[in-house]
């Protein structure tokens, strides 16, 4: 959204992350080779999400309301994010906690898109 003002390496992570959210969603996680392909663009999905939401929150274009959702998705990520590497349980929820994420994050634009500063 060029409206937002955000650096360049965001378009970057953007034109990154977009076709791996892709994959991700059309290739099944299953054992073998599509389950590593999987895997790997769930991966670059998540590590460019992150930057991308600093940098949309950082933003002094992006209304109240979106920073305060953004906010909230980069507090999700952060505190739920370690769980999943640290406690073998967590991982049945993960969909529940991806999905959370894509939500607040596109929540997030579509607030800054059609609300003003």
């Amino acid at each position: 959204m060029p409206a937002l003002d955000l650096p360049f390496a965001a378009s970057v992570l953007f034109a990154i992350a977009i076709p791996a959210d892709l994959i991700s969603a059309w290739v099944p996680a299953i054992e073998g080779r599509k389950g590593k392909v999987h895997k790997l663009s769930t991966v670059v999905v998540g590590s460019m999400y992150v930057p991308v939401s600093i940098m949309f929150a950082l933003s002094p274009h992006v209304s109240t309301p979106a920073q305060v959702i953004i906010w909230t998705d980069i507090v999700l990520m952060a505190v739920t994010g370690p769980l999943f590497v640290t406690r073998k349980k967590s991982k049945n929820y993960y969909l529940y906690f991806q999905l959370s994420y894509f939500v607040f994050f596109d929540s997030a634009f579509l607030a800054a898109a059609f609300l003003s500063v």
